[in-house]
């Protein structure tokens, strides 16, 4: 599977996970359908498991029409016209399952109740780890009921006082208190390996030591050190397949002297550059309905003995479409 900045590649598989949580069972479901259409050859498989995962992605929407509401109930009877392959293969013997029968009630239940994207357990889930595992963790692992009360009364009274002194003096630097309230353990040492590994394969782009700016709705940050240095040109060229990096470069400071009067010397193939490896977009979309979210682009080699030693093994190189208005410049300050 090709890597993805919003696609997590389970390296082990996903029989092997122990404990799945709501994060892990949304990335799984992205890939899935890919998975299963690549590895099976009768295709009421993949009709049987795109029909589950289509109503199960279209009861999380956080709004409903009759329109969304209709498309569940017709996914959810493409899902019994196509589940008996499961049987034919020996997958099952049966589906008498009880989670299954209470999607017959889905549609129903939302018109009468509304949308279910708020009936689940992702909010108690993170407050176990705030308000029970920090506290046990802060404790001496004896008699740990009082010690854990004791932990979570302070913390209140301290969010008290943030919160009154944020308050009282409005132009204070309200990042230096919430650096305060948060007692910095991390995050949840429970979570599988799969999921470090991938949190730790991001560490190419420090969060508080980059650089960042704005345009519409979309933030562009990158680290504030470029990670490779002393790149030469032909190394661009044949490493990261920029074959017109230096026409290029050259074509864009000259418009820079055009639009801005820059000052600039013309790059000659000799010249060395220090490049960065991806940049990270924080895009707000134009909708209340979809929350914001972050996407990578990945302009990263395979290593190269003597030239790109530190980097890995896989190149990542992702696909960056920008569209612009008519008549628009491509040069902004």
């Amino acid at each position: 599977m090709p890597p993805h900045p919003s696609l997590r590649h389970f390296k082990n598989g996903v029989s092997h996970i122990k404990q799945w949580t709501g994060k892990e069972y949304k990335m799984m479901e992205k890939v899935f359908i890919g998975a299963v259409a690549g590895g099976v050859n009768n295709p009421d498989v993949v009709h049987a498991a795109r029909a589950l995962l289509d109503f199960i992605t279209l009861s999380q929407f956080p709004a409903q029409t009759s329109e969304t509401l209709k498309q569940m109930e017709d996914s959810f009877n493409d899902f019994h016209r196509f589940k008996d392959v499961f049987i034919i293969e020996g997958v099952r013997k049966h589906f008498n399952i009880p989670k299954l029968h209470s999607l017959l009630h889905y549609v129903e239940a939302i018109k009468s109740r509304g949308t279910p994207d708020g009936f689940n357990t992702e909010s108690p889930e993170r407050l176990h780890i705030d308000y029970a595992k920090k506290a046990y963790r802060a404790s001496n692992k004896k008699d740990v009921g009082p010690q854990m009360v004791h932990w979570l009364e302070r913390h209140e009274a301290f969010a008290f006082r943030t919160a009154y002194i944020a308050w009282a003096q409005p132009s204070q630097d309200s990042d230096g208190l919430q650096e305060l309230e948060d007692d910095g353990s991390g995050t949840d040492s429970d979570q599988e390996s799969d999921a470090k590994a991938e949190d730790d394969s991001e560490k190419g782009l420090i969060p508080f030591r980059t650089a960042s700016f704005s345009y519409d709705n979309i933030t562009i940050s990158v680290a504030k050190t470029p990670p490779l240095q002393s790149i030469t040109v032909s190394t661009i060229q044949v490493h990261f397949g920029a074959v017109d990096f230096l026409p290029c470069l050259v074509a864009f400071l000259r418009l820079c002297h055009q639009q801005f009067s820059l000052k600039y010397t013309l790059p000659t193939q000799s010249d060395s550059f220090s490049v960065y490896k991806q940049l990270v977009l924080d895009i707000q979309p134009g909708t209340a309905l979809l929350p914001p979210f972050r996407d990578r682009v990945r302009a990263t080699p395979a290593k190269v003995s003597n030239i790109l030693p530190n980097l890995g093994k896989v190149p990542q190189f992702n696909t960056m479409l920008i569209q612009t208005p008519p008549g628009m410049d491509m040069v902004h300050r």
